[in-house]
């Protein structure tokens, strides 16, 4: 996996918001060093209010809508995305729906572990 690192603070952030503290960090620390404008991804009872309301652009998705999230991100003219926080294995395996693009990335990739899928996910 790439590294992140921000060398513009006028550039624009995505971040996909799993729970916890470690996304609500991020924000706080990239809101003190300059960064003007993050955009975030997050998903329902999982995503934190204190990220909800501090990125510049928030976008709910559900888990499997790979599509819609690389949709927001280019039309928001991301490059750089992290993925931070949790996600509760009751939320990644009920009531899932695969777009298109997800679909097709899950059919190529090796195997079902969690640390595959996500590589997949940053690699698109």
């Amino acid at each position: 996996m790439n590294t992140f690192n921000c060398t513009e603070i006028d550039e624009t952030v995505g971040l996909i918001a799993g729970g916890g503290l470690l996304p609500v960090e991020f924000v706080t620390h990239a809101k003190n060093i300059g960064i003007k404008k993050i955009v975030a991804v997050g998903f329902e009872n999982c995503t934190s209010r204190d990220v909800i309301d501090n990125v510049s652009i928030y976008e709910q998705i559900g888990v499997g809508q790979l599509g819609k999230m690389i949709k927001i991100f280019t039309s928001n003219g991301v490059k750089k995305v992290l993925m931070l926080g949790s996600l509760a294995p009751k939320l990644t395996i009920s009531n899932i729906k695969f777009d298109f693009r997800m679909v097709i990335l899950a059919a190529k990739t090796r195997d079902r572990r969690a640390d595959s899928v996500l590589g997949a996910i940053a690699n698109e």
